[in-house]
């Protein structure tokens, strides 16, 4: 993927802005949101926290592709591209005084008229990108050619996280998360079959899942891969 400046990374890196003094708002968050789409080159009224299916789909799209040319700058890796996303989101809240925590709770959507199961699948995805943002960014950025962007594309693993839950009982939730978590952990298994792929496929699994059904938690033990065992 070629190298990328250290004082870049830390910046990528650096994901938690700092965090505001007020809570979330839907203005304060619609402008945060098209902040992100914009740098995608996205509309923000097609892609947004009303149809968190569609826009996790899209995501995962890009991610598939590998690398991603926004607004006549130079082709770089996708994930850093979305890496660059989330952080002008994070600066739009800082920016508004906004804690960003706040945005993300399931008690703010459904204050704003979001279906409980969009809202859950939509923090879902952005605890992902946080984290894949954040404690994952070296290791993916290390593993995205040969790995990571394989397991979005080639592979269908992206379709593992397009994950509409049933919200009629624990069981079937449950049933629904641990099918979700044991797709995406074969599918870094089969395409790329190494101890830090794991990782990232646990760790990916963990941001993804735990904040939307934290009982479902015995389908990926992320300490079993820490420390380069299998």
């Amino acid at each position: 993927m070629g190298t990328i400046p250290f004082l870049l990374l830390s910046c990528l890196i650096a994901t938690t802005a700092a965090l505001g003094t007020q809570d979330c708002t839907k203005e304060a968050f619609e402008t945060a949101q098209k902040a992100f789409t914009d740098r995608l080159d996205l509309s923000s009224d097609e892609y947004n926290w009303k149809d968190a299916e569609k826009f996790a789909r899209k995501i995962f799209d890009l991610y598939g592709l590998g690398t991603l040319s926004v607004g006549g700058r130079s082709a770089e890796s996708s994930f850093v591209v979305v890496c660059k996303a989330h952080e002008r989101l994070m600066q739009a809240l800082s920016d508004a005084d906004v804690n960003w925590n706040t945005c993300f709770r399931q008690v703010f959507m459904l204050q704003n008229d979001v279906d409980p199961v969009n809202g859950k699948v939509f923090s879902g995805v952005f605890n992902l990108i946080r984290s894949q943002c954040g404690a994952l960014f070296y290791p993916i950025v290390n593993n995205w050619d040969s790995c990571v962007s394989r397991v979005y594309n080639v592979s269908g693993g992206a379709s593992c996280l397009k994950w509409t839950p049933d919200i009629q009982g624990q069981q079937a939730v449950c049933r629904s998360t641990t099918d979700s978590a044991t797709c995406l952990q074969k599918a870094f298994n089969d395409v790329c079959g190494t101890p830090e792929s794991n990782y990232i496929a646990c760790e990916t699994i963990s941001a993804f899942f735990s904040g939307l059904y934290p009982l479902c938690v015995d389908q990926c033990k992320v300490e079993k891969y820490r420390g380069g065992s299998s």
